[in-house]
């Protein structure tokens, strides 16, 4: 049988789940306005932001939130790629 602290742990990290969920889908929201990007293209961008600073998405999506300014990838980025709003080109083939 599960205990009421069970319960209460389990609803408390269900809560933070939302919250955390909620708080990236607008982070993706100001990127894609901001830099007129779709939802898949942008969450790449954000994904790159978490990896390259070591950071969790959720920590660069709460300062993207908070601040409502965009980090930028660290200068240890593999891809090169500057992020979008430094000139960055898409070539279509």
């Amino acid at each position: 049988m599960t205990s009421v602290d069970e319960l209460e742990r389990e609803n408390e990290h269900l809560r933070r789940a939302l919250i955390t969920r909620s708080r990236i889908g607008i982070a993706l929201g100001i990127a894609m306005e901001r830099f007129a990007l779709d939802e898949d293209t942008a969450f790449a961008y954000l994904s790159r932001i978490s990896q390259t600073t070591n950071r969790k998405l959720a920590d660069v999506a709460e300062e993207i939130v908070t601040t409502r300014t965009m980090p930028e990838p660290s200068v240890n980025d593999p891809s090169g790629d500057p992020p979008p709003d430094q000139g960055a080109v898409i070539l279509e083939e």
